[in-house]
């Protein structure tokens, strides 16, 4: 987390306090604290990459590519597949999909370079590399 907040302004915190004064003459004091970065020329970064660079940090690489790979798994497997199966995980480009049915299991084994291409194509990048199935609960 240490790069996300080492954005540091180039003017002091007195300066910019003389500033958030000024601005809050001419705009009102909501305002300026809004103007104040405008002002100071500070580098900005986008929420979502903000985020994305946390949980990067925090959950391991792999956690953003599990979750969007998630969003779209059930896309993925396709019917009846995806009644069968659920992702588990996804560590070091390894995909972990749990399966309620052993015979499922045998035929997933077959379709897995099919899989594996369609995980990839979906995603516009190689974000799996291989497949294991595990079993999984009868709910």
């Amino acid at each position: 987390m240490a790069k996300i907040y080492a954005l540091k302004s180039k003017l002091k915190r007195q300066d910019m306090e003389d500033m958030r004064s000024l601005l809050s003459a001419w705009y009102g004091s909501e305002q300026a604290y809004l103007e104040v970065a405008e002002h100071a020329k500070v580098p900005t970064m986008a929420a979502g990459d903000i985020a994305a660079d946390i949980l990067s940090q925090v959950a391991g690489a792999d956690a953003g590519k599990f979750i969007e790979l998630d969003e779209c798994f059930a896309d993925i497997m396709g019917h009846p597949l995806n009644k069968f199966t659920k992702l588990n995980s996804l560590k070091h480009g390894v995909a972990y999909i749990e399966v309620r049915h052993p015979a499922w299991m045998v035929e997933l084994e077959r379709l897995k370079p099919q899989l594996i291409a369609r995980i990839n194509e979906h995603c516009n990048r190689k974000i799996c590399v291989d497949l294991r199935f595990m079993p999984g609960g009868r709910s």
